[in-house]
């Protein structure tokens, strides 16, 4: 199976793991997956656990990164001290934070 790979040295805020989400979205074939690595700081996560679960993070307010930020959002305000693996996208998204 085809699979785009990214490598993440600066996840911030998560705005290159949306950018990148969304391309893959509208160019890639349905049957691609995207393994997008991403390494952060704990206080790169202060900005996700800072919103309340389930509500559109205010630096995304527009639908389709309203969509994929409330996502994100949920997978990353249960993030522990080392590397995780999550699905988005019905599993097509593999986030290893």
């Amino acid at each position: 199976m085809a699979a785009w790979t990214v490598l993440d040295t600066g996840f911030g805020q998560g705005q290159m793991l949306l950018a990148t989400w969304q391309q893959w979205r509208e160019h890639a074939a349905p049957s691609t997956l995207l393994h997008y690595v991403a390494i952060c700081e704990p206080a790169d996560l202060e900005f996700w656990r800072a919103n309340t679960r389930g509500s559109t993070p205010r630096a995304f307010p527009e639908p389709p990164l309203s969509t994929m930020a409330v996502q994100l959002q949920d997978a990353c305000c249960s993030a522990l001290p080392g590397f995780q693996r999550y699905l988005l996208a019905g599993g097509r998204l593999s986030l290893t934070l």
